[in-house]
């Protein structure tokens, strides 16, 4: 995934087991929290567009489910409804051996499921892939339809606080993160500096502009749990520098509309008065009327937010894990929506 050749998982213990549980699961469901240091920090889902630059919003394509067994999924799985993650990544790695009738676009459609399954569902083997996305790879225009970026959305408001009870209650240092848990490391790389500085992620020359934000970033040395300390989870004055889109990105529908609907809301959480319902037009007025006062207010919002309440990785709270590319970087890019 980009040049992402080690998934950091220390990094992501630190910040699993600082995780602030949600009081109400039907609110804040915009952002998820951590409280590090003497901060409470918040990954939102404008910054999940950011960083992956998957499709959210729009009519969710209607994709058809086990009981309709797609081609694709006969000639390469045999029909069977328990493909697992192992299944398909064989069926990728082996695919000029495997002695069925094929057609070149058959290695598309397996690269995508491939991604899916590696980066989406989870990295275990076992782990079984819901036959929706079987059945979706097999009409790639319902893959560029389909709003991933949601739907990942939905997996880390459910699985983040399930990855700080796994480790709670882990005995061994092996932990395992379900979910897309680079959008995480990511966030982490954007947003600490220190990071930048302690040589935990680079961004290569050539790789800055790059988009969607996690094809930019390296990370070339594994860490020790030590320097991430120094760097951020013991240490009371780190920067934290919460991600903005830039004027090019806030082009993109769904961008803008997220960042409009965040505005909004920080704008209410402020005490700034706005009617209870805008029509677009009184929004976009306001939100041009408040965004010095916001600008000024975003920063001790961030520091001081309620608590609110994810593809994945095995993850030792002593040993970084080595994640090697599987035509991730090209593949990606048939998800996002630009």
């Amino acid at each position: 995934m980009g040049n992402l050749e080690w998934m950091n998982g220390q990094l992501l213990v630190l910040i699993a087991e600082n995780h602030v549980k949600k009081l109400n699961k039907k609110i804040w469901t915009d952002m998820i929290s951590f409280h590090i240091g003497n901060r409470m920090v918040s990954f939102r889902k404008n910054y999940l567009a950011l960083i992956t630059g998957f499709k959210m919003g729009g009519e969710k394509p209607i994709v058809p489910g086990e009981d309709n067994i797609c081609d694709i999924w006969k000639r390469f799985f045999n029909g069977r409804t328990n493909v697992s993650r192992a299944d398909i990544t064989r069926a990728f790695e082996k695919f000029d051996n495997i002695h069925v009738q094929k057609e070149p676009i058959d290695k598309v459609k397996l690269v995508v499921l491939n991604l899916i399954a590696n980066f989406i569902i989870g990295n275990q083997k076992s782990v079984k892939c819901p036959p929706m996305y079987i059945n979706m790879v097999d009409d790639l225009d319902l893959v560029k339809q389909y709003p991933w970026g949601d739907e990942i959305w939905r997996d880390l408001l459910e699985k983040v606080p399930k990855w700080t009870q796994n480790i709670k209650k882990a005995i061994k240092d092996r932990f395992t993160f379900l979910g897309f848990v680079f959008a995480l490391q990511i966030w982490a790389f954007e947003s600490f500096p220190a990071l930048r500085l302690a040589n935990v992620c680079t961004v290569e020359e050539g790789r800055r502009s790059m988009w969607p934000r996690l094809l930019k970033w390296s990370v070339p040395n594994k860490t020790n749990i030590a320097t991430l300390a120094d760097a951020i989870f013991q240490n009371e004055e780190f920067e934290y520098q919460p991600m903005k889109p830039t004027e090019e990105k806030l082009k993109i529908p769904e961008i803008q509309e997220l960042h409009r609907k965040k505005t909004v809301k920080l704008a209410k959480r402020s005490n700034l008065t706005l009617k209870h319902q805008l029509s677009k037009e009184e929004a976009d007025f306001a939100i041009h009327e408040l965004e010095k006062a916001i600008a000024e207010i975003q920063d001790d919002h961030e520091a001081h937010a309620e608590p609110t309440d994810s593809v994945p990785t095995d993850c030792n709270h002593k040993e970084d894990v080595g994640m090697k590319e599987q035509n991730g970087e090209s593949a990606i890019r048939s998800l996002c929506v630009i």
